[in-house]
């Protein structure tokens, strides 16, 4: 009998690389962030410190970085998958490997939802015939449930919060 364990290990790459609803997570938490679908390039870490949530993405793969960040926090998940709208924005992070947010939460608890993107870059190591560095420009998604059924791989997650 042949083993099932390339299937089993086959299905649940498939799963998470398709957005897999996940249960409200409890703070702190983190959550894998994904550049270019499937490859984890650091994670989305959410906390509380007195009354704000502190959001932070950490790029922990050598040879990746940040350029900017958007981020959607709100009481009903995300309905519309275009980061550029989303209320919290940073721009300019030139490869940086951390960008925090500290959101002021005023007595708010329950169930927050959270989008996650980012543009990431990633160093080849490699140059080109003049010399010049090459680099890959991925998007970066924190891991979670799709936000549309169809269209991009957009994703979003929920934390809950403590009462008031």
């Amino acid at each position: 009998m042949r083993s099932l364990v390339p299937v089993v290990c086959l299905f649940v790459v498939a799963v998470l690389a398709c957005g897999v609803s996940f249960a409200s997570l409890s703070l702190p938490a983190s959550v894998p962030l994904l550049a270019d679908k499937t490859v984890q390039i650091g994670t989305v870490d959410v906390s509380l410190d007195g009354s704000n949530l502190i959001v932070t993405y950490n790029v922990t793969e050598p040879n990746w970085g940040l350029l900017d960040t958007h981020l959607y926090v709100g009481r009903v998940a995300p309905t519309k998958a275009a980061p550029g709208k989303f209320a919290f924005k940073h721009g300019g992070l030139a490869g940086a490997t951390t960008d925090t947010y500290t959101i002021p939460l005023n007595d708010v608890s329950g169930t927050l939802y959270l989008a996650a993107q980012a543009d990431a870059i990633f160093d080849t190591g490699v140059q080109d015939r003049n010399g010049n560095e090459i680099f890959h420009d991925a998007g970066a998604w924190a891991a979670g449930t799709k936000i549309m059924a169809k269209g991009n791989w957009a994703t979003y997650f929920s934390v809950v919060l403590p009462p008031v």
